[in-house]
């Protein structure tokens, strides 16, 4: 372990994802314990979004200082990447090694679909240990030759057992990622098996940096889908899900980060899951309704109606 300094994070998104961007990084700084320094990639926020996340961010620790990247987006748009369902806006993380300062040797990545819970500096302490990326391991497919990890592992010579993270929780070593251009390498990893990638540039971060992988402890990253028996049926079995599931009530009450997997989002209608309402609450908080709150508690209305309605649906089926 190392001295304690500031926890630097990075997120990013459009305008489309500015709420919930919000509402991840207020959670995460309202849990710790210690200043931060966070770095929001600017993937297209208009300018009152920028003002209203700063004084979000500032409502949760009067030390926060926040900075927005606005690098060049024209490498997302070389040539067509995949997306695989994704938002282009996935990529975002690649930009981070060049539009960061140099002095910024290491990086807590987060997506904006996440729920924190935890003080985060726990993880920002073991960043010296990071060869390339720390990450949890993809609950579906926590191994590149698993149904879920990297297509073509065979005819790269992965080990079979090598790791696949998921990427939304990802501590980076930038140093690292400068000193052999991984972020190029990922993109033109990604034009280059268009044809087999599946969830955009998390196949080709783990296809080329499951050898530098450090794993992370599940409670980082933890699906909602954990909640869903129904999805855990279609999910191949392996020992990651088996033991997430032993641990499935503990995680999901008190984990360190909720990640909100898939197509639908707490802010959205069809989750109707115990920890959405747990996002809405944090939302709450945050204040990004502030100006507006009615427009709060008609989300919160539509959301429940939506909940209620589907589960009276499932109990006429059941």
């Amino acid at each position: 372990m190392i001295t304690a300094s500031p926890v630097v994070l990075a997120c990013g998104a459009d305008e489309a994802f500015a709420m919930p961007m919000a509402v991840t990084l207020f959670s995460a700084i309202s849990h710790l314990t210690r200043p931060a320094e966070i770095y929001v990639i600017d993937g297209g926020l208009g300018g009152r979004t920028r003002d209203r996340l700063q004084e979000v961010l500032g409502q949760a620790r009067g030390d926060t200082r926040v900075t927005f990247l606005n690098p060049p987006l024209d490498v997302l748009r070389r040539g067509t990447l995949p997306l695989g369902g994704h938002s282009p806006m996935a990529y975002l993380r690649l930009l981070l090694p060049a539009a960061l300062p140099p002095e910024v040797t290491h990086i807590l990545y987060l997506d904006s679909d996440l729920l924190v819970r935890s003080d985060l500096a726990q993880l920002w302490d073991q960043r010296q240990m990071v060869d390339a990326i720390a990450g949890v391991p993809d609950y579906a497919s926590p191994v590149v030759s698993g149904r879920g990890g990297v297509p073509n592992w065979r005819e790269r010579g992965l080990p079979a057992n090598a790791p696949y993270v998921n990427s939304g929780v990802l501590m980076m070593n930038l140093t690292a990622w400068r000193a052999n251009d991984l972020a190029g390498q990922i993109i033109d990893y990604s034009l280059a098996h268009q044809a087999v990638n599946r969830f955009a540039d998390q196949d080709g971060i783990n296809a080329l940096l499951c050898k530098r992988c450090k794993l992370l402890d599940m409670r980082w990253n933890i699906p909602v889908y954990l909640g869903f028996d129904a999805v855990l049926r279609g999910v191949e079995p392996n020992p990651v899900l088996t033991a997430a599931v032993a641990r499935r009530a503990e995680l999901l009450q008190a984990g360190g980060i909720i990640h909100f997997l898939g197509p639908r989002k707490p802010w959205q209608y069809g989750l109707g899951a115990r920890n959405q309402w747990e996002w809405l609450q944090w939302l709450s908080r945050s204040g990004w309704f502030d100006d507006d709150t009615w427009r709060y508690w008609r989300l919160v209305l539509a959301l429940r109606c939506d909940a209620l309605l589907r589960a009276g649906v499932r109990a006429v089926r059941r």
